[in-house]
């Protein structure tokens, strides 16, 4: 079976202009860069799982192999890669709010969303005190937020933020838009409790860079 993967960047705030060139480009397996480019580097490769993006990427490229593909499908028969020596696994949070991204950013490719076992383990290394609350909250959070507000920095990544009592919660998620290489799904790429007065900050900032409100949708 043939393999194609792709670069993905974190691009938050923190994400160097080194990653951010890379992000989502394909490469076939053989020629996949390594990871981490360098020291505290939080790119992952991820599987493109739509076969009929394969099969158009290997003409493009003059590469006739032959895909192994599941019931006669376009899927192919895996949502495991080996990359390098990592075993990035794919597991499905739910449908985001197609509506509400949709609304601005266009079409998008899926209302699925997604999290890496490589980004699972991301946010266990650097944010260890949060991994129970993702793990008990994380496919909530993406599916009913309280909050989704747009990155101004970076095109196509949105905060989804779920109150808590105490705190606040918020996934970094990179949507799939459209424009982009078929075959993508919405992907948490990381998490972390929030402070009231930070996710002030966090919309205020937002809505300077972007111009306007950041506040995409607020649950009433």
């Amino acid at each position: 079976m043939t393999l194609v993967p792709f670069r993905w960047a974190a691009e938050d705030e923190l994400t160097c202009d080194e990653c951010s060139k890379y992000h989502g480009k394909i490469y076939p397996i053989d020629k996949c860069p390594h990871v981490p480019f360098h020291p505290n580097c939080r790119c992952t490769i991820i599987l493109v799982t739509d076969g009929k993006l394969i099969v158009k990427y290997e003409k493009q490229n003059s590469i006739n192999k032959y895909i192994e593909k599941k019931d006669d499908s376009d899927i192919i028969n895996s949502s495991i890669v080996k990359a390098g020596t990592e075993m990035a696994v794919i597991r499905s949070l739910g449908s985001i709010k197609e509506d509400v991204i949709s609304k601005e950013f266009g079409q998008i490719q899926t209302n699925e969303i997604i999290v890496t076992n490589e980004r699972e383990t991301h946010i266990k290394e650097r944010h260890s005190e949060d991994f129970e609350l993702f793990e008990k909250y994380g496919d909530k959070a993406v599916t009913d937020p309280d909050y989704i507000i747009r990155d101004g920095k970076h095109d196509g990544t949105v905060f989804m933020v779920m109150k808590l009592p105490n705190t606040n919660l918020n996934v970094v998620v990179r949507v799939a838009l459209e424009s982009e290489s078929i075959g993508l799904k919405n992907s948490v790429m990381t998490f972390y409790r929030i402070r009231e007065r930070n996710l002030k900050k966090l919309i205020e900032k937002n809505s300077v860079l972007l111009g306007k409100d950041a506040v995409l949708y607020k649950k009433e």
